[in-house]
């Protein structure tokens, strides 16, 4: 079981964490929303997630209650911004 890639990110009021083996399909999510703050664990394709491709890639999470849209940017990109 290796770990392809893992987040826990803290985004305003809101917490996620993505979980993503390798050889699996699909990324585990638990997340409270920062608009809605509801808490929701699920799986969703991991191909249905990412957008873009390199440093620009994203990860986009839509709440299953109030479908909000939470952008995860790749942390190399947001550590640039900061500089």
């Amino acid at each position: 079981m290796e770990i392809e890639y893992f987040t826990n990110r803290k985004i305003g009021n809101g917490n996620v964490k993505v979980l993503k083996l390798k050889n699996s399909e699909f990324a585990k999510i638990e997340l409270v929303c920062p608009n809605c703050n509801s808490k929701s664990n699920f799986e969703e394709k991991w191909e249905n997630l990412i957008k873009g491709q390199g440093i620009n890639q994203k990860i986009i999470i839509k709440c299953k209650n109030c479908s909000n849209e939470i952008v995860l940017e790749k942390m190399r990109k947001e550590i640039k911004k900061l500089k």
